[in-house]
């Protein structure tokens, strides 16, 4: 395979008298500026790094499918959804009353799509399996794809980037964000395959990822679009415009969806403020890595500290003339810029009373990303490829122990619905979200595997409240204030909505609670589970 390179270079030089003009001068700057066709070699007879990266990926499905329940956040909600827009689709007329599919163009929508088609063979928990599996794939594959964007031989810095497929935000449950990263990785490879290449093939492409992107989240769509351009202007810069302006146009169809989304009326965020945002610690410390464990903060430390040992030996092998006392500086080490751009973008981010941080995290796992292409292959590959796949497989053992623990603890909030008949109203109040085996507040929407496998019908359901989603309330539904009963379960009044909510679900209640009296009025114990109990109306 073969790639152009441009070269600058700056240096020092001193010569004698009579010496070569380039180096007769003393104390003279030099600017060499060249371009030439530089071998990318495929790494033929190295079918084994590819067998080892196919091997080790596969094993990151094993906590997946070792246990009934996921232990994340938000993935139930997206279950549950993908029902919902089944029950749609199938003209359910219960579900028709109370719901209604948002067929605007808003991003989030591939999560839900993948788990619509899966509900249509499988069921509800098995659906999710394979898009989490999927998801997971799809990251490692970009991780492999972007790393030999410049160099194939770069492709066993995949292996460095594979603890991050069990990322912070995948854990939350933000499948169509995971998608989205993941997608990301192969739009802008794509950009950077595009240069200097003529014809509308290669603009096809790269819109396509791009577009595609959009669809699984917004943030990493702008990100992806934003290192595209970096990507497109370095090349118009180097090759001239009239051979690169057609990839311009690659970007416009983004550039309209993303437009279009943040001119909504309601955009998402809320009131942002930069006091305290510029956070250097969750950079070095790698804590996109922290879901269930602080030791997750140490070993987040050691790949960081392991980062930055490759950054500086790619410094010393690629971008310095140790010889004649310069500095190189290759297209490629566009890259390079890109990583000081995601890392000024993490470090810039506000902060909101609605996100958190949470803005800073989805932002956070993008230098680690982009800097994959840009290490040096002029490194003991055969002891890197080892030492990275060991490390991957112990983080793979670690979140196979997790992923058991926390998931005996969330079968146990939904068996108090086992034998309610489909169809009918319900909501959930739940009173302790925290988990002993996960940092994260796993047990927010558990319950909703429970309303997807019966399909009942969720009036405390926040992503048809919220926006954004493919499903929504239609207009005129009586139900509960989604904040109210997410964060103030304990003030619900059942009297209000008696007539309008079959069941009413409550997760660890405290003993003496007002609300146990409140119910007890106009509902009955019909299932009690211990920390889950389910109340039928009267």
């Amino acid at each position: 395979m073969r790639g152009s390179t441009v070269w600058i270079s700056f240096g020092m030089r001193s010569g004698t008298p009579g010496a070569h003009d380039s180096e007769r001068q003393s104390n003279v700057t030099s600017l060499a500026i060249g371009a030439y066709d530089g071998d990318v070699n495929e790494t033929k007879g190295r079918w084994w790094l590819h067998a080892l990266f196919v091997v080790v990926a596969l094993l990151h499905l094993l906590p997946v499918w070792r246990v009934e329940y996921l232990p994340t956040v938000d993935g139930a909600s997206h279950v549950y959804n993908a029902t919902v827009l089944r029950e749609l689709t199938a003209g359910t007329p219960a579900f028709q009353r109370v719901y209604a599919a948002d067929l605007r163009p808003y991003p989030n929508w591939l999560g839900h799509a993948f788990l619509w088609l899966a509900l249509g063979v499988v069921p509800p928990v098995v659906a999710e399996k394979l898009l989490v599996s999927m998801i997971i794939l799809l990251f490692l594959g970009g991780c492999w794809r972007l790393a030999g964007v410049v160099d194939l031989r770069s492709r066993v810095f995949a292996l460095l980037a594979m603890p991050l497929a069990f990322h912070v935000l995948l854990q939350m449950g933000f499948y169509n964000y995971s998608i989205g990263v993941a997608i990301a990785l192969f739009a802008i490879a794509s950009a950077w395959d595009a240069r200097g290449k003529g014809g509308w093939r290669p603009v096809a492409v790269t819109a396509f990822w791009l577009v595609l992107c959009y669809f699984g989240h917004a943030l990493p769509a702008a990100v992806a679009l934003l290192f595209a351009i970096v990507i497109w202007a370095i090349s118009v810069a180097i090759r001239g415009w009239k051979s690169e302006w057609r990839q311009g146009v690659a970007f416009v169809p983004a550039i309209a969806l993303l437009l279009w989304f943040v001119l909504q009326p309601k955009p998402p965020g809320g009131h942002w403020t930069w006091a305290g945002a510029v956070i250097w610690e969750p950079l070095f410390r790698v804590a996109v890595l922290l879901t269930f464990s602080l030791r997750q903060l140490t070993f987040g430390t050691a790949i960081g500290i392991l980062f930055g040992l490759l950054i500086a030996a790619t410094l010393a092998l690629e971008n310095i003339d140790w010889k004649r006392r310069r500095l190189i500086v290759r297209e490629r080490d566009a890259f390079l810029l890109l990583t000081i751009l995601a890392i000024v973008l993490f470090l810039a981010a506000p902060l909101s009373v609605e996100e958190g941080l949470l803005l800073k995290a989805r932002l956070l796992i993008f230098p680690y990303l982009i800097c994959l292409p840009w290490l040096s292959h002029r490194m003991p590959r055969i002891l890197l490829a080892v030492v990275f796949a060991a490390v991957a497989l112990g983080n793979v053992y670690f979140m196979r122990e997790c992923w058991k623990r926390s998931a005996k603890d969330l079968a146990a909030a939904t068996v108090s619905l086992s034998s309610v008949a489909p169809l009918h109203t319900v909501v959930a109040l739940n009173f302790d979200h925290s988990s002993p085996h996960s940092l994260l507040p796993v047990f927010n929407h558990t319950v909703s595997y429970a309303f997807a496998e019966r399909r009942l019908i969720d009036l405390g359901n926040y992503e048809a409240a919220f926006g954004f989603f493919p499903v929504a309330f239609r207009e005129g539904v009586r139900r509960p204030p989604i904040i109210d009963i997410e964060t103030h379960p304990g003030d619900f009044n059942p009297d209000a909505y008696a007539d309008v909510l079959d069941y009413i679900y409550v997760w660890k209640m405290p003993a003496g609670a007002p609300l146990a009296s409140r119910l007890a009025a106009r509902y009955n114990l019909v299932a009690d589970g211990g920390d889950a109990k389910l109340y039928g109306r009267k």
